[in-house]
C-alpha cells in the first residue's frame, strides 16, 4: 500500500518545513537586533 509511504513522506517533509521555520525565527530575530542597534549608531 503506498498509503502509509506518503504519510510518512509528509509526516518527514512537515517535520523538516517547521524546523527550517524555527531558524529563520531566529534569523530574523537576530537581524531585528542588529538592526536596532545600527540605528542607535545613526543617531550618534
Amino acid at each position: 500500500e503506498l498509503q502509509p509511504a506518503l504519510l510518512a513522506w509528509k509526516s518527514h517533509l512537515m517535520y523538516a518545513v517547521l524546523e527550517e521555520v524555527e531558524v529563520l525565527k531566529e534569523h530574523i530575530e537576530e537581524q531585528y537586533e542588529r538592526n536596532s542597534v545600527l540605528e542607535c549608531e545613526n543617531t550618534v
